[in-house]
C-alpha cells in the first residue's frame, strides 16, 4: 500500500513540481511525506484502538464513527492530499536562462469550521512538502500556505477563538482581516442575496491579502556577464484561493456564495467529499473541531427581510451565548437563535436536547423549563429581541434560508463585479439567474 501511494504521489509531484531537477529530489520529498504519514498512522491507530467514539448529537451529517476502519480513513486522507496537491500553485519563473523561485501564496478562506479547517490542514501539509528540496524551510519559501479569517459582526468571538486555536494546532499562518459586507446595501437588506454579497466581499479581501503577500516578496538576480541585468526584480506570479465547500454544500440551492467562489476561481479540495468523510479526515489530523456542530455566520439566523445590521448580529450573539451558558451546551450541540419577522425570536435546539431532562440532581426540567426559569423572556427583551414573542423548536438547518431568483437580465457580464452600485447589482442578478438555468 505504501509503495502504491508513493508512486501515485511521486507522479503527482512530477506533474506539478515546478522546477524539479530530477526524480531523485522528488523521491526525497515523497519519502519524507510517507514517513510522516506512517508516524501519524501509528499514533492514530494506537489511540483509536483503545477508544470508541460515539457522536450523540442529532443530524444526518454526523454518524457513528468506528475507530477501526481497516485503513479507510488513511486512504481517504491520502486521496485528499493528492487532490489538494493538484490545486497547489508552485513557482515556475525563469530569467535569462536562470531559474528563480518566486513565493506563491495559497490562501484559504478560513472560518474555524471543520470544513475550512480541514482544507487549511491539507493545503499547509502539501505546501510544506511541495518544495524542490526536502528541506522544510526552503519548501515553505517556495509555496506558502496562509489561512485568512474574515472579521465582522457576523462572526462571534467564540468562533474566532476556536479558529485561532485550530490554526495554531495546524501550524498554518493566520491573518485576520476586516471585511466590508456590512456596508453593502444588498447584504444589509437580506432579501435572498446576502450570501452572494458577503462572499464577494470576503474573496475580494482574500485576493487583496494574497496579492499583497505575493508582491511584497521579490527576487533580485545578478548576472556577472551582463551588468544591465543587475538589480532586476522578478515579480511573484500569482496565488490560489481555497475554500471549504464540500459535496453536501453543492446540493443546497440557497448557497449563492458558490457563485462568488466561481467568479474568483476559488479551489475546493472537498468538492467531492461528503460531510461525514470531512469529519473523519479532520479527526485524523487531530483537529479539535472535528465533531463540532456547523457554525455558519450569524447572518444566517435572520429571516428573509430582517436587516443584517450590526445591532441584530450582536443581539443574536448575546442571546446564543446566554442560552448556551444556561443549558451548559458544548460545541457539538446545534443551537440557533433566529430573528423572525414582526420582532419575534425563535430558539432552535437539537431535538434530543429539546426534550431531554437535566442531568442535575433533583432537576427533572426540560431545556425549555430551565430557560424559562432563568428568565428567558426578560433576558431576550433586555437584549432587544423577541419583543412580540419568543418560542423554542427543534433545530433545522437553513430553517429561514430563502433563495430569490430575479428576472434574468439581458446583460452578458458573467465575471468580476463592476464597481458602480448599479452595474454591480445587475451582475449579481444575472449570476443568480444563471444558477437556476444552468
Amino acid at each position: 500500500e505504501t509503495m502504491m501511494q508513493g508512486k501515485t504521489f511521486m507522479a503527482c509531484c512530477l506533474r506539478h513540481g515546478g522546477r524539479a531537477q530530477g526524480q531523485g529530489q522528488v523521491q526525497g520529498q515523497v519519502q519524507g511525506l510517507l514517513k510522516r504519514r506512517r508516524q501519524e498512522r501509528r499514533s492514530v491507530d494506537e489511540l483509536w484502538s483503545r477508544t470508541m467514539v460515539t457522536v450523540t448529537r442529532s443530524g444526518p451529517s454526523v454518524q457513528r464513527i468506528e475507530a477501526t476502519d481497516g485503513g479507510e480513513t488513511s486512504r481517504l486522507v491520502d486521496a485528499l492530499l493528492e487532490r489538494t496537491a493538484t490545486m497547489i500553485q508552485r513557482p515556475t519563473t525563469t530569467h535569462n536562462n536562470t531559474s528563480h523561485d518566486d513565493v506563491v501564496q495559497n490562501v484559504v478562506a478560513y472560518s474555524g469550521g471543520v470544513d475550512s479547517s480541514l482544507v487549511a490542514a491539507l493545503v499547509h501539509r502539501v505546501t510544506m512538502t511541495s518544495g524542490i528540496s526536502t528541506d522544510t524551510t526552503q519548501a515553505h519559501e517556495q509555496a506558502q500556505a496562509r489561512a485568512v479569517l474574515g472579521v465582522s459582526p457576523a462572526v462571534p468571538d467564540s468562533q474566532m477563538d476556536i479558529a485561532r486555536r485550530v490554526a495554531a494546532h495546524i501550524g498554518i499562518p493566520l491573518t485576520e482581516i476586516s471585511t466590508t459586507e456590512g456596508t453593502d446595501a444588498t447584504y444589509i437588506a437580506n432579501q435572498g442575496q446576502a450570501c452572494l454579497a458577503c462572499k464577494t466581499h470576503l474573496y475580494s479581501a482574500l485576493q487583496a491579502v494574497a496579492h499583497h503577500a505575493s508582491s511584497s516578496v521579490s527576487h533580485t538576480t545578478h548576472d556577472d556577464d551582463d551588468d544591465d541585468d543587475d538589480g532586476i526584480i522578478l515579480p511573484n506570479r500569482g496565488f490560489v484561493l481555497f475554500n471549504g465547500t464540500n459535496k453536501d454544500d453543492t446540493k443546497d440551492p440557497t448557497r449563492l456564495g458558490l457563485i462568488a467562489a466561481a467568479n474568483f476561481s476559488v479551489e475546493s479540495p472537498l468538492m467531492e467529499t461528503i460531510k461525514h468523510d470531512v469529519r473523519r479526515a479532520a479527526r485524523h489530523f487531530g483537529l479539535e473541531n472535528w465533531n463540532y456542530a456547523a457554525a455558519p455566520c450569524l447572518r444566517s439566523r435572520l429571516a428573509f427581510g430582517v436587516e443584517a445590521s450590526q445591532q441584530h448580529l450582536q443581539q443574536i450573539e448575546q442571546a446564543e451565548s446566554w442560552v448556551r451558558r444556561v443549558l451548559q451546551l458544548d460545541w457539538t450541540a446545534n443551537l440557533r437563535v433566529r430573528l423572525l419577522s414582526k420582532e419575534r425570536a425563535m430558539i432552535e435546539l437539537d431535538s434530543s436536547l429539546l426534550h431531554a431532562q437535566s442531568h442535575a440532581q433533583h432537576d427533572n426540567n426540560t431545556a425549555q423549563d430551565r430557560l424559562e426559569a432563568a428568565g428567558l423572556q426578560q433576558v431576550f427583551q433586555d437584549i432587544g429581541i423577541g419583543k412580540n414573542g419568543c418560542g423554542i423548536r427543534a433545530f433545522q438547518s437553513g430553517a429561514v434560508a430563502t433563495l430569490v431568483i430575479p428576472t434574468p437580465p439581458t446583460a452578458n457580464n458573467k465575471n468580476n463585479f463592476a464597481r458602480t452600485e448599479e452595474k454591480e447589482e445587475n451582475e449579481r442578478k444575472e449570476q443568480v439567474a444563471n444558477l437556476q438555468y444552468h
